[in-house]
């Protein structure tokens, strides 16, 4: 009998993979049609990183070609030619290359897909370059990997992280198709304050003024954040059980961001201070949300911060 462990390790699964027990891979791996391709790893980082590593290709099958894993194509039984595109000549298909331009589900980029439907390389007007005479084109290989190309008429190589995505438009778009990379900041509007805002980016709403004791009773606290283009409201919890905090993060360039979030009202804390003066000078400084005044009874019952 087979003996297995409950710690987690990496099961491929074609193009995809899982951080998960080799039992459950055994299974995952029956049910997909594929041959058990599960190894030990630390994290799911590193898990994840071995579907970006998994070499890819075309897999003939008499006639037909499907591009994708070697896995996959051991699976169909057919002749797996990595980094070669289904439209490669060498390889005799009936794949035209460059016949339309699509997204792909969980990638950021626009693709060239052949007449046969497989993805190609990462879409660019200068054909040639892209196709890369039928073989693989990587990420980094493709056209201006260092932009997130936004409403780029000539390069698809769109990048979340430098705000931007694969997207259907009939406004602006690529030359050859109704597709764009698509610019997820949020323009600046009401909504936003008045400013732009970078996708991901979170601000703080408040229903009135705050601060100095003076919030208007029944007032709430409110998270915005830009996301994919649009702006999202989050509310603090009700009853001031919840504030919403902001700072500003440097992202280089002299740019700041904005960065918000809800955080417990920790002020009934503050009053409980009191009750002990040897600790409450030291307590009430390391909770932010305290402030320590001084009353000058002589004086009228005047505060001093």
């Amino acid at each position: 009998m087979q003996q297995y462990s409950c710690k987690k390790g990496c099961c491929v699964l074609g193009q995809n993979v899982q951080f998960t027990t080799e039992k459950r891979c055994d299974y995952l791996s029956l049910l997909n049609g594929f041959e058990k391709d599960y190894s030990q790893v630390g994290n799911e980082l590193e898990c994840l990183a071995m579907a970006l590593q998994a070499g890819r290709g075309a897999c003939v099958v008499e006639e037909s070609c499907v591009f994708g894993t070697a896995q996959e194509c051991l699976a169909r039984k057919g002749n797996f030619y990595e980094n070669k595109l289904c439209s490669n000549p060498s390889l005799n298909t009936k794949c035209k290359k460059q016949s339309s331009i699509n997204c792909v589900e969980q990638k950021d980029e626009i693709y060239w897909f052949d007449s046969c439907g497989n993805m190609e390389n990462i879409y660019s007007s200068d054909k040639d370059a892209s196709w890369n005479n039928g073989g693989v084109l990587s990420k980094e290989e493709s056209c201006n990997v260092n932009s997130g190309n936004i409403e780029s008429e000539i390069c698809g190589n769109c990048n979340y992280l430098l705000g931007s995505k694969c997207a259907k438009s009939t406004l602006k778009k690529v030359k050859d198709g109704n597709f764009i990379c698509e610019d997820l900041t949020c323009d600046a509007s009401e909504e936003t304050g008045g400013v732009k805002r970078e996708n991901g980016e979170s601000w703080c709403v408040y229903d009135s003024f705050i601060g100095e004791g003076k919030d208007t009773v029944g007032s709430r606290h409110w998270k915005r954040v830009c996301v994919d283009g649009k702006v999202q409201v989050e509310p603090c919890a009700d009853y001031r059980g919840e504030l919403c905090v902001q700072s500003d993060i440097d992202v280089g360039d002299g740019e700041e961001i904005s960065a918000a979030a809800c955080v417990i009202n920790r002020g009934l804390e503050c009053v409980n201070y009191n009750q002990n003066k040897d600790t409450m000078e030291k307590n009430c400084k390391e909770n932010s949300q305290c402030q320590l005044t001084e009353v000058d009874v002589d004086e009228g019952f005047k505060f001093k911060v």
